[in-house]
């Protein structure tokens, strides 16, 4: 009987009769999942007439072509294509704005290795900001020559004729002296003639200022030699050692593309 007591007391039932169970084991918590990466938009075409060189990324120089005042170039890059061209972006946010607009042509410059290739390309459009950005087509004219003309030896005395209006002043110390109306004559990447009223001594130093929108060239330069010539002075000046690289960029391009005309 003392047997049979001990026996119910350690293996008695639930109070509802059942007997008892051993809860179920928690379920293993699982680590979330990590979040997908956005999908990756579809790339946008490239327009099949721009040219191979054109790469995300590279590094242009912009020149617009309505600049007044004195000839300079901005460093662009590109930042993105489009549809129907690509995108460029000032590389400097301090620097000034890119002046030009939606119509005009832009003339964009890549150096690589020894080509300077040029390309001029229609403005698009123009989105503001901190660094605007400008929507170019491709381009209207591409030139592909060698880069730095003043570096290739006999092509540095390769020299043009050509006719623009062109404003003479003397150099006098910091001073400047009055406007003198002339044109040009001829020009290298070594030098310049023109044509003008006034006659200068060898050694003298002028500015010459040439007034056209396609060659907007102002530079400051020694006369090598001046004589008469049918009732005008022709002055021929050397272009200094420190001749700006833009300067120079600016007189090799306009070589280049008028040199097929000699």
């Amino acid at each position: 009987m003392f047997h049979n007591i001990l026996n119910k007391l350690f293996n008695r039932d639930d109070d509802d009769g059942e007997p008892k169970k051993t809860p179920p084991a928690a379920p293993e918590k699982k680590p979330p999942p990590e979040p997908k990466a956005p999908e990756r938009p579809p790339d946008v075409p490239r327009h099949q007439d721009i040219p191979n060189r054109i790469e995300i990324g590279i590094d242009l120089k912009a020149i617009p072509a309505k600049l007044p005042g004195k000839p300079r170039a901005w460093p662009v890059k590109v930042t993105s294509f489009a549809p129907e061209g690509f995108w460029v972006a000032r590389t400097d946010p301090e620097d000034e704005v890119l002046p030009t607009s939606v119509g005009e042509l832009l003339t964009l410059v890549l150096f690589d290795n020894k080509l300077q290739l040029t390309y001029d390309c229609p403005v698009l459009r123009i989105e503001g900001g901190t660094v605007e950005k400008v929507l170019v087509g491709p381009p209207t004219k591409t030139l592909q020559e060698e880069s730095q003309m003043q570096n290739l030896g006999g092509r540095k005395h390769l020299r043009i004729n050509f006719r623009l209006p062109a404003e003479i002043r003397t150099v006098l110390g910091g001073e400047l002296g009055p406007p003198i109306s002339g044109h040009t004559r001829d020009i290298s990447m070594s030098g310049l003639a023109v044509e003008c009223p006034q006659e200068f001594d060898a050694g003298a130093e002028i500015e010459i200022r040439i007034l056209s929108w396609n060659f907007p060239l102002k530079v400051r330069a020694f006369v090598v030699r001046c004589g008469a010539e049918e009732g005008k002075n022709i002055v021929a000046v050397s272009f200094p050692p420190d001749l700006s690289t833009i300067s120079q960029d600016l007189i090799g391009q306009f070589i280049l593309e008028n040199q097929r005309n000699v």
